[in-house]
């Protein structure tokens, strides 16, 4: 299990990981390529994260965690709702193609 860390230091872990999924594809990325990426060791990583799996699902929380504050966002715009909803998934989906 992961110690607790500096939140700024885990985003700047969790987008590089997102940038090496990209690149890489997840099958293909390393831990090591990870902390290449970040000049960290590959030990100093698991401050962080549990490995690789953990990196994805945390990943894909924060993604699950924005689209529903989106879509809740989008309930509560009852006039222009269905353009709400369109307008930040199309956001989210432009923010996620440029995370770095």
């Amino acid at each position: 299990m992961p110690r607790k860390t500096d939140p700024k230091n885990l985003e700047r872990v969790l987008d590089a990981a997102a940038e090496l999924f990209r690149a890489e594809g997840y099958d293909a990325a390393t831990m090591q390529q990870l902390a290449d990426r970040l000049g960290l060791h590959k030990s100093s990583l698991y401050h962080y994260v549990d490995g690789k799996e953990d990196l994805l699902e945390q990943l894909t929380r924060s993604a699950q965690q924005t689209a529903e504050d989106d879509l809740k966002k989008a309930e509560n715009a009852p006039e222009n709702g269905f353009i709400e909803a369109v307008t930040l998934a199309t956001q989210q989906m432009l923010d996620d193609a440029g995370r770095t």
